[in-house]
């Protein structure tokens, strides 16, 4: 019987050995080159260090390959500064090397190192580093595209097809989204500050009427033929990639002292031959998105980091539009010698003047006598003039919002003159004429040649009504 057991014993232990030589025979020599189709040969070993260099939301969306550990090139070794491409291109220097120390830490030396990537270009960019560092034993495997076109892939693990995961951008401000509006040109900006700080999302927006510039889309195209909405989504594209305005530099126009009446509709250009490139399609006025932007990012940071510098303050801005006359809102009617003012107030400021008069014509009739009949002259613009006038079409003779009647002899006709007058007064937000040697001097506002003496009174009346007593 202990014979017996004996001889089990070391039945089993040669088993036990022979198995061990049989395992040891399949862990195959690892050659200098492997690529992605053939992995699997060489998965799960101890003596290798497999890697994956795609960002985690690859790894969600279009899968991965078991066995391997995600180090992120973009979203971990340049993030961190660790290793950045200096020169913005995958040529490896070795100033690009940031921080060795940390790369060594990640990358095992005593092993066999497997790089992928998306298509081999990042993994052959580590690569070239850790040569450049003594490592010997680095194979980058290419493109994960390849995985499984030359062979089963036994061992991915598939991903979703839509996954996203928010780029952990590493910046100095506090998660959370902000909002920031410029009172004076209703811009608006909406700054996302992602999980690690950084600014992973800018999205500018003005009020234009009942909708929104970026509503508008293509309805809203500027002189230059590009819509308002790609200039401003191209600044805030700018923004995020460089996480601010660095190499942006402005012209910026002084409006100490102006009022609403003579400041300038914009006071921040980006000066196209100092700044970078990347805004070199924004001609618009940039001092909304620079308001609303330093609104919304002063409320992400207490130290004052993103803020952009001018040398006037949204306060002033806003000052400088204020109402020279702080007017009640509402409609307010003046009359003064069949001459009459009907004044629009929203916002407390003048937004339209409606300017009329009473015109009455003599109607002689041996047989009934005579009659006179009055209307407003306005009445008399088709059936009175139409003969002694010529229509300006503006281009655009299918829209006879923009039409208006010229005389021949090159001046405004009555109502163009009134319109032209009632317009001045908007733009003025008062009566600003005075009588000169017997006519009233109304600089400004050329063509108009009626007589306005009873007007300014109408106005006058109208606006007195709309001014609140002292």
């Amino acid at each position: 019987m202990k014979k017996l057991i004996i001889l089990v014993a070391a039945i089993m232990l040669t088993l036990t050995l022979t198995g061990c030589a049989k395992e040891n025979n399949t862990l195959a020599s690892i050659p200098t080159t492997v690529t992605v189709s053939e992995i699997d040969e060489y998965l799960g070993r101890a003596d290798a260090q497999y890697v994956d260099l795609r960002n985690f939301d690859d790894k969600m969306k279009s899968g991965y390959i078991s066995g391997f550990e995600f180090i992120p090139f973009f979203d971990y070794l340049e993030a961190t500064n660790v290793l950045v491409r200096t020169d913005g291109d995958f040529t490896f220097a070795a100033e690009d090397i940031k921080n060795e120390a940390a790369l060594r830490a990640l990358f095992n030396e005593d092993k066999t190192i497997f790089l992928m990537c998306a298509g081999g270009t990042r993994a052959g960019f580590v690569k070239a580093a850790l040569d450049y560092l003594g490592y010997e034993n680095v194979i980058n495997l290419g493109a994960f595209a390849d995985y499984g076109k030359d062979a089963p892939a036994l061992n991915l693990v598939a991903g979703d097809g839509t996954y996203l995961n928010e780029v952990s951008t590493l910046g100095g401000w506090t998660p959370g989204v902000y909002f920031g509006f410029d009172t004076v040109g209703k811009y608006m900006v909406t700054i996302v500050i992602g999980q690690g700080g950084g600014i992973t999302e800018v999205l500018f927006d003005a009020v234009y009427g009942n909708s929104t510039k970026q509503d508008l889309g293509d309805a809203y195209t500027l002189g230059s033929g590009v819509t308002w909405a790609a200039e401003a989504n191209m600044l805030a594209a700018y923004i995020v990639a460089n996480q601010g305005w660095d190499g942006i530099t402005f012209n910026e126009t002084d409006f100490t002292g102006k009022t609403m009446v003579n400041v300038p509709s914009h006071f921040l250009k980006i000066n196209q031959d100092e700044s970078n490139d990347g805004v070199a399609g924004v001609t618009i006025g940039a001092e909304g998105f620079v308001l609303a932007w330093n609104d919304a990012i002063a409320q992400a940071s207490d130290s004052g980091l993103g803020l952009v510098e001018t040398a006037q303050t949204a306060a002033e801005w806003a000052a400088a539009h204020a109402p020279i006359v702080n007017y009640t809102n509402g409609t307010f009617y003046g009359y003064d010698n069949g001459y009459s003012a009907l004044i629009t107030i929203s916002g407390n400021k003048i937004v339209s003047v409606y300017l009329d008069a009473i015109h009455c014509k003599d109607l002689s009739d041996p047989a009934d006598g005579i009659k006179e009949t009055c209307n407003s002259k306005r009445s008399y613009e088709v059936a009175d003039y139409a003969m002694n006038y010529t229509l300006n079409d503006n281009g655009t003779p299918e829209d006879p919002s923009d039409d208006f009647y010229v005389l021949k002899d090159g001046k405004l006709d009555w109502w163009g003159q009134a319109d032209a007058l009632g317009a001045a007064i908007v733009k003025a937000q008062q009566w600003t004429w005075t009588l000169v040697d017997g006519d009233f001097d109304v600089d400004g506002v050329a063509g108009v040649t009626v007589g306005v003496a009873n007007w300014e009174a109408a106005v006058n009346e109208a606006l007195a009504q709309a001014t609140p007593a002292n």
